[in-house]
């Protein structure tokens, strides 16, 4: 037997549901849990489907404290965010030839063998395609700007608070450097695509131009071989026709048909020559 309260209770802290115990419900048990454990797989692919994508950060930082403070509040906030830790510029640049497929580097922007925007400087020299982020204690206005213009995707001041905000930051820069990816990607696949779509319309061209000189070339023969061809013939009918005597009707309707023929043959064959003719 149940109760109410017990019912909702349970179904409250996430019981997929509630049966008491008669002979109608036992029957019904196995349809009841066929469908809690497809609930259940449908709610965790769900909730996989819905997780952030990991995430493999080069931190740059020299000093133990902020990278310690960093990393706490990534694993409260945003534990997909795994981090590569370097203190210089030259260990990140290590790091980087070893591991070109960092998803973002977020550096300091004051470092103890240069700084974040050398660091950033020499990254793009090498020809690695990474989004940056810089960090600094103390901002100014013209650092955000060379910052921005070499290439960083942000430029954060180091502010009360700033580390709830630097997960979205990182986010934000990564997607929008996906999204440059995949924009020149697409570009790409476009120039492509229209210089195949080029080379096919003049391959038609020329293919259409070569079968008209054919078309060309064919009509001509046709008109100038068997046209003087057959009118040789002709000629040579007429030839014959004025030595037959009168007498001789048999042959002079023979040849007068025969006339009739060629006569009939050289319209057909002027005709296939203008239709081979490419028109004008």
């Amino acid at each position: 037997a149940g109760s109410e309260e017990i019912v909702v209770q349970a179904l409250r802290i996430g019981a997929s549901d509630y049966i008491t115990k008669n002979q109608h419900n036992i029957d019904a048990l196995p349809e009841v849990l066929r469908k809690a454990i497809y609930e259940f797989q449908l709610k965790r692919s769900s909730e996989e489907t819905l997780l952030p994508s990991p995430r493999s950060i080069l931190f740059v930082e020299k000093y133990s404290a902020e990278i310690e403070n960093t990393l706490n509040k990534f694993k409260e906030t945003a534990p997909h965010f795994s981090f590569t830790l370097a203190s210089t510029t030259q260990e990140a640049l290590s790091h980087i030839e070893k591991t070109p497929s960092f998803d973002l580097i977020l550096t300091d922007l004051r470092l103890p063998d240069g700084s974040g925007l050398e660091l950033l400087r020499e990254v793009k020299h090498r020809g690695f395609h990474i989004p940056f982020i810089i960090i600094t204690g103390r901002g100014d206005e013209e650092t955000a700007v060379a910052a921005l213009k070499l290439g960083a995707y942000d430029y954060v001041v180091k502010r009360d608070n700033y580390l709830a905000q630097l997960p979205y930051s990182m986010e934000n820069a990564i997607s929008r450097y996906q999204l440059q990816i995949l924009n020149t990607k697409l570009n790409e696949e476009l120039k492509e695509r229209k210089a195949a779509e080029d080379a096919l319309r003049k391959l038609s061209v020329y293919l259409q131009s070569i079968r008209e000189e054919e078309r060309t070339s064919i009509a001509r023969e046709i008109h100038d071989e068997l046209g003087q061809a057959l009118t040789g013939l002709k000629m040579d009918l007429v030839w014959m026709t004025k030595r037959l005597t009168t007498d001789q009707t048999i042959l002079t309707d023979k040849i007068i048909s025969m006339k009739k023929i060629i006569d009939e043959t050289i319209q057909t064959v002027r005709k296939i020559a203008t239709e081979l003719r490419p028109s004008s």
